[in-house]
């Protein structure tokens, strides 16, 4: 825990703001941006978003496909970006994401029925 953490934490704030739990994964994939198809691995999913290992020079808000023999085609947006890590966030909502993931692959991860593209943090 660093010390911005320990701080927030003594006074009983947090910086927590996903709306669904992740479940680490280590998949190979690819993200498609636009004609492009570039290789990357999935460190994290939740059912708002993953958490990608590129070497990709992506800008926040740019539209994204993530393609993996794990799942369906994903639709999302870069939702944040440091160094070769960056998180992409649904364009779905939980429960269709739910749908396409399937059980096997979303197991126990947490629905909130109230969640929509959540903002995926690292």
């Amino acid at each position: 825990m660093d010390n911005r953490q320990q701080l927030l934490a003594s006074t009983g704030l947090t910086t927590e703001r996903r709306r669904h739990q992740r479940r680490k994964v280590l998949w190979h994939a690819h993200l498609r941006v636009g004609a492009e198809r570039n290789k990357c691995r999935v460190r994290n999913i939740s059912l708002g978003g993953a958490r990608i290992q590129a070497p990709l020079e992506l800008a926040v808000g740019t539209p994204v496909h993530l393609e993996s023999d794990h799942h369906p085609p994903l639709f999302g947006r870069i939702a944040w970006r440091r160094d070769d890590m960056f998180g992409i966030a649904f364009d779905r909502e939980a429960e269709t994401i739910t749908a396409l993931l399937g059980l096997r692959v979303v197991g126990n991860l947490q629905l909130d029925g109230n969640a929509r593209a959540p903002n995926v943090d690292p």
